[in-house]
C-alpha cells in the first residue's frame, strides 16, 4: 500500500463546491519570517512571526488499491467528447495553452498534438524540431526550444523559423510578443523582433546537475538558480539585484505576478514567498515526491506540482487540486501499486488548469529481498498517458 498523500488538504471529487481553506504547516527558518497560511494573510509584512503561528492540518487517509484519480465523468472541456488516448503508451513532454487550445509535444515520437476543445489531434504540417513549448498568446506563433543547433523555432502553424542560433536553450518565458527571453548555458537573452540576443550580463555559473528557472514580468525578469540565489535584472541596468533565500534550496520552480510577488518551489516540496522586503516560508507537501517541478498562477492564484500532487494557494491558504499515490512510496511487496507521475502544468485562468500525467498500476511479478521485478499496468484500453482539466473545483479527462 502507498503511503499517505503528502498533501494535506481536501481533494477535487466529482460533487466539489466551493472548497473549504486548508491550511498548513510551514517550516521553521532561524532568523527569518515565518508565517502559517494564515499569518501569511493576517501578517503580510511578517511581524512577530514564530513557532506560535504555526498551523497543522488534518491527515488525509492512505491511498487504497482501488485508487483512480477523482473527475467529473467524461471530456468536459468546451466541447471535447473523447479524451487523449494512444494505447502505445505515448505521453506528453510539454504543454501550453491559451485561448486557441491546448498544444502539447508527446514524447518518444515527438509530435505536436493540439486541442481547440473538440478533440485531440495532430498538428498539419508537424515541426520538424520539439523540446519544449511555450507561445506568445492570442494568435501568435508557437516557441519551441531546447533542441541543439538552433535554440528556439517560431511556429506559426505551417513554417518554422529559427530565432535563437544558439545551442543549449533550457529555459524560455514569454510576456508578450515585445517581452521573450531564454537562457542559454548562463546566457539570458531577450527576443528583439527578429532573433534573441544577450540582455544584460551572463547569469552567475551554477555547478551541475543545478538548472537555472525563468520568469519575466512586464519590468523585471527574474532567474532562480542554487543555494536559495534569485536574480532579478531590470531593463535599466545590466547587472541584477542579487536576493537570497534563507534556507539556501536550489530552485526547481519559479513563478510570479510581480517584482514583489515571486514564488521558488525546491525538491523538499517548501515554497518560498518573496513580497518585496522579505522571503516568507510555506512547506505545503513533504515525502518522497515532493519536490515542487512546476508552478503556474493567474489573478495571484498559485498551482504547484509535485510528482505526482496537483495544489493550489488562493486567498491565503493551500488546497488540494489532485492528489495521487506517490510511485516512491511502495512498500514492501507483493502487491498492486497505484502511481501518478505528473508531467507538466499549464493554464488559462484559476478555472482553466490543464495537467499532463501517467497514471498505472505496477504489479509485482517476482520479489526478493533487496529486489524486485514489476509489471506495469495501464488503467484503460487508452494506456496511461492522461490529460485532465480543472475548472477551479472539479476534475475532468481532456
Amino acid at each position: 500500500m502507498c503511503g499517505p498523500h503528502p498533501l494535506k488538504g481536501k481533494a477535487a471529487s466529482p460533487d466539489a463546491g466551493q472548497r473549504d481553506a486548508t491550511t498548513f504547516e510551514t517550516a521553521v527558518l532561524p532568523g527569518d519570517a515565518v508565517l502559517s497560511a494564515d499569518a501569511l494573510r493576517n501578517n503580510p509584512v511578517g511581524k512577530d512571526a514564530g513557532p506560535d503561528n504555526m498551523v497543522s492540518a488534518a491527515p488525509v487517509p492512505d491511498a487504497s488499491d482501488n485508487w483512480t484519480l477523482p473527475h467529473s465523468g467524461g471530456p468536459v472541456w468546451r466541447q471535447s467528447t473523447s479524451p487523449y488516448c494512444n494505447s502505445q503508451g505515448v505521453f506528453f513532454n510539454d504543454l501550453w495553452s491559451d485561448d486557441r487550445g491546448v498544444y502539447a509535444i508527446s514524447e518518444m515520437e515527438r509530435s505536436l498534438f493540439f486541442n481547440s476543445g473538440t478533440g485531440w489531434s495532430k498538428v498539419s504540417p508537424q515541426p520538424t524540431s520539439l523540446a519544449f513549448l511555450t507561445g506568445i498568446p492570442h494568435g501568435g506563433p508557437l516557441v519551441l526550444y531546447g533542441q541543439d543547433g538552433c535554440g528556439v523555432y517560431f511556429f506559426d502553424g505551417k513554417t518554422q523559423s529559427c530565432v535563437a542560433a544558439v545551442p543549449s536553450v533550457t529555459k524560455a518565458f514569454v510576456v508578450d510578443a515585445q517581452r521573450i527571453f531564454a537562457i542559454a548555458n548562463d546566457r539570458l537573452l531577450s527576443y528583439n523582433g527578429s532573433y534573441f540576443t544577450q540582455y544584460a550580463h551572463p547569469v552567475p555559473a551554477i555547478p551541475f546537475p543545478n538548472d537555472y528557472q525563468l520568469w519575466a514580468g512586464s519590468d523585471v525578469v527574474v532567474v532562480a538558480a542554487e543555494a536559495g540565489k534569485v536574480y532579478l535584472y531590470d531593463d535599466s541596468s545590466p547587472d541584477p539585484q542579487t536576493l537570497l533565500i534563507p534556507d539556501g534550496k536550489a530552485a526547481t520552480s519559479l513563478w510570479g505576478f510581480a517584482r514583489d510577488d515571486l514564488w521558488v518551489g525546491s525538491d523538499d516540496g517548501r515554497l518560498a514567498h518573496y513580497n518585496g522586503s522579505i522571503w516568507e516560508i510555506a512547506q505545503p507537501t513533504n515525502g518522497n515526491c515532493s519536490r515542487i517541478a512546476h508552478l503556474w498562477g493567474a489573478d495571484h492564484v498559485l498551482f504547484f506540482a509535485t510528482d505526482n500532487v496537483v495544489g493550489r494557494w488562493n486567498a491565503g491558504s493551500f488546497d488540494s487540486v489532485l492528489d495521487g499515490p506517490c510511485s516512491q512510496d511502495v512498500e514492501t511487496p507483493p502487491g498492486v501499486f497505484e502511481q501518478v507521475i505528473i508531467e507538466t502544468i499549464w493554464g488559462n485562468s484559476p478555472t482553466e488548469l490543464f495537467i499532463a500525467l501517467l497514471e498505472r498500476k505496477e504489479t509485482v511479478v517476482s520479489y526478493a529481498p533487496g529486489s524486485a521485478t514489476y509489471n506495469d499496468v495501464p488503467p484503460d484500453a487508452c494506456g496511461e498517458a492522461r490529460v485532465y482539466w480543472f475548472d477551479g473545483q472539479r476534475l475532468g479527462r481532456l
